[in-house]
């Protein structure tokens, strides 16, 4: 999936948006995403949500911009943590003019449901491709020996 692509179509880019969820995974070609989902700021998601080709879904109590493959919204619920496009500039960088989490951040997120009980054999799986690859860059993993 060419996620560059899909993003600019909607003038979505890396000073408005982190794209979070597999999206990484997708970027460093470690497992394809099926969709992408990206926090942006309150302003930015008014100025989609102007857009007639998106539609507005409440996911877990929180609005969502569906478009397509293309989900948008301005918070990101980890088990009892909240956080915001401000929030996780910190835990980001920047491939090919893309924004995304750091495999770090996703990993210990989906290592967060994995022991709260909110997770999907999908989540294991990646943890563990996680892991993997964070092994193969150095001595750190995300804690979780799935």
């Amino acid at each position: 999936m060419n996620i560059k692509a899909l993003l600019s179509e909607t003038h979505i880019n890396s000073d408005n948006a982190i794209v979070i969820g597999s999206g990484i995974l997708n970027a460093l070609e470690l497992r394809k995403s099926h969709d992408v989902e990206v926090i942006v700021s309150e302003q930015t998601y008014r100025n989609i949500e102007k857009d007639k080709s998106f539609r507005e879904e409440e996911v877990n109590g929180k609005s969502w911009l569906k478009s397509g493959l293309l989900n948008v919204g301005m918070v990101w619920d980890i088990v009892d943590e909240q956080w915001t496009f401000e929030s996780l500039l910190d835990h980001s960088i920047v491939i090919d003019d893309v924004r995304y989490i750091t495999v770090e951040f996703l990993c210990n997120a989906k290592t967060s449901w994995l022991l709260s009980g909110e997770f999907c054999q999908r989540d294991k799986d990646d943890i563990i491709l996680m892991n993997t690859y964070l092994d193969a860059q150095g001595p750190s993993t995300c804690g979780c020996d799935c």
